[in-house]
């Protein structure tokens, strides 16, 4: 919903600022979530974080009241459909995380997904979405890329307690200015996608994810090391997004947009739960951080050969420099 909206309520002059604060929001979460998880677990026990997150029912209300209406007319939901979707994506996660058989499942409820879709006049995900290949692939490169970044955060802490002997408190501490900084940083580069080809500053955002991720497994016995180079991590991550919700609506139809942007929301969520289930299961048998952090790394240049896959295709240049163009 948060990508969703920006495009659809905002005039063109104004999308791509409102997706880049959307953008370095999600990023600077990823700074304060650490130093809030850590008082509370500090004074309140792991238990506490549920009750913290049980806090958001309070602020429904006041975004029901103020979230614009538009709601199309003629068309149903497709509520079987995002079943379909919602149970395969989440079985796969667990099999990840739980037993690899579930995988079997998630691939069968995959399959029936397809099946679904095609026979739907309007589906849940519509397969000339799926066909549009500067669309898929920029997708998928931002997938990659917010599977990375919370597998870092996810690992971070694990490598600053036995490292650096911290304690929870304080590693919340070490991760926030660097995680801060990026993420102030970040619309300013994404920015450079709406003025240059949208593409090249996704592949930048990759690369600055690569080199954080690595100078944080050379430095992962130096608490203050890591504290002062994930700040280039935290810029790749806000310099990838900002980039990737410029041009991901410019690869677009004008109506194809509510749901392109729905599937971007989705996809950048489920990141979050992929990337960290990914490394979760690899520490399980082994608990090298080194190669912990070689995992993250390759989230990232499989994003970079998604968006290269592209490059032979360049009808949608001038888009991605003018991303209002793309509304067409």
């Amino acid at each position: 919903m948060e990508y969703v909206v920006p495009p659809k309520y905002f005039k063109p002059e104004n999308r791509g600022k409102a997706l880049s604060l959307v953008s370095t929001t999600f990023a600077l979460m990823g700074g304060v979530a650490p130093v809030l998880s850590g008082f509370i677990i500090q004074l309140f026990g792991w238990h506490g974080l549920f009750v913290v997150s049980l806090l958001i029912v309070f602020i429904i209300p006041f975004v029901v009241k103020h979230f614009p209406t538009n709601v199309a007319q003629g068309e149903k939901f497709d509520v079987l459909g995002a079943i379909l979707f919602s149970l395969a994506v989440g079985i796969l996660v667990l099999g990840i995380s739980l037993n690899p058989y579930l995988l079997i499942i998630a691939v069968l409820m995959l399959i029936a997904f397809s099946f679904h879709i095609r026979g739907k006049n309007a589906p849940f995900i519509t397969i000339s979405l799926l066909a549009n290949k500067n669309y898929r692939n920029s997708l998928l490169s931002v997938f990659a890329g917010t599977s990375a970044y919370p597998a870092a955060l996810f690992l971070l802490p694990l490598v600053l307690k036995q490292g650096g002997n911290l304690q929870a408190s304080l590693i919340g501490i070490v991760m926030f200015p660097g995680a801060l900084i990026g993420s102030l940083f970040g619309p300013y580069t994404g920015a450079l996608s709406r003025k240059y080809n949208g593409r090249i500053i996704i592949l930048a955002g990759h690369g600055f994810m690569i080199l954080g991720a690595l100078l944080m497994a050379v430095l992962q016995d130096m608490p203050i090391g890591i504290g002062i180079v994930m700040f280039i991590f935290a810029l790749g991550y806000t310099t990838l997004v900002s980039s990737a919700a410029n041009v991901v609506p410019s690869t677009l139809k004008k109506t194809e947009i509510g749901i392109g942007m729905g599937l971007f929301t989705l996809l950048s969520i489920l990141g979050g739960a992929f990337g960290p289930s990914i490394l979760s299961r690899f520490l399980s048998f082994n608990t090298n951080f080194t190669i912990s952090f070689i995992i993250v790394i390759v989230m990232s240049v499989i994003g970079i050969f998604l968006i290269l896959a592209t490059r032979a295709d360049n009808s949608q240049d001038d888009l991605n420099r003018h991303p209002a163009n793309g509304l067409r």
